[in-house]
């Protein structure tokens, strides 16, 4: 003879509280992470601002800027400050030059390549003006 199941008990799961997964936001409003991030460019010297020193202003990691990123009202002020410190990198290229510099922007996604554009156009339109030359001289040529 088959077993037949017992019917559960009906449980009521709403008195059962719901755990948060993940450590609590540092920040817990945009407006917060606003006054932080302006305190680093007011007490920085523009010529130190790095995106690692504004992470470790703000005690997060750099991954932990661009998570705050995918939430409302944050990435709008992380993106303005990465701007800040993007715009710093290019002017210290453009006042003082060097590697450290070019470094810092190609991880903002600029990229150091030259593009070529290697077409025949020009040289078919110089061989094309030599042949009519030359077919001219011939059609002259008074030795017919």
């Amino acid at each position: 003879m088959p077993h037949k199941r017992e019917k559960l008990p009906d449980k009521d799961y709403k008195k059962f509280k719901v755990r948060k997964v993940g450590q609590p936001l540092k920040f817990s409003t945009p407006e917060d992470l606003q006054d932080k991030v302006n305190k680093y460019f007011e007490d920085t010297p523009f010529e130190e601002w790095t995106i690692t020193g504004l992470a470790l202003t703000l005690n997060i990691s750099r991954q932990g800027l661009y998570d705050y990123d995918k939430r409302p009202g944050y990435a709008e002020i992380l993106t303005q400050a990465r701007a800040l410190v993007e715009h710093s990198y290019e002017i210290g290229l453009k006042v003082v030059g060097g590697s450290g510099h070019i470094f810092g922007l190609k991880n903002f996604g600029w990229k150091d390549t030259q593009q070529i554009d290697a077409t025949i156009s020009g040289t078919l339109a110089l061989l094309q003006d030599r042949l009519e030359a030359a077919n001219a001289r011939v059609n002259d040529d008074p030795s017919e």
